[in-house]
């Protein structure tokens, strides 16, 4: 018994306070700027027409949500490509958020696109856009 409880705590510590994938959902209902209080500022903020808004976040190789600032530092240069990011990077991980016109987020999902950060609007727009 003894010989388990470093391993449940090590467990307890590997899955609490990080911004893991699997902790996104809980945000549906919360307002924008909650979500934004906690994870930062998202990658992209598209508007979305009459639906309201989607905040797009870049994930880590390791899984968690990265702030603006984070994803300049672990995934591109900014300078010399005019402020854009810039990558060999070929599968990009994204969480997207939907987030109605009263700023309440009403749904989440995991994406993997093969389009850097600076292509990533006009796909985003085509699968969740205002039709």
């Amino acid at each position: 018994m003894k010989n388990l409880l470093p391993l449940f705590f090590l467990m307890i510590f590997s899955f609490g306070c990080n911004k893991s994938l699997v902790q996104t959902k809980h945000y549906v209902g919360s307002s924008k700027d909650t979500l934004i209080l906690h994870l930062g500022d998202p990658r992209l903020m598209i508007p979305n027409g009459e639906k309201g808004e989607i905040l797009v976040y870049l994930v880590s190789e390791g899984g968690e949500i990265m702030n603006f600032a984070a994803q300049i530092s672990s995934y591109g240069n900014v300078g010399n490509s005019g402020g854009t990011l810039s990558t060999s990077k070929s599968t990009w991980n994204y969480v997207v958020f939907l987030v109605d016109m009263e700023d309440k987020v009403y749904h989440t999902s995991k994406k993997f696109y093969h389009a850097t950060p600076h292509h990533l609007e006009y796909i985003v727009l085509e699968q969740y856009g205002d039709k």
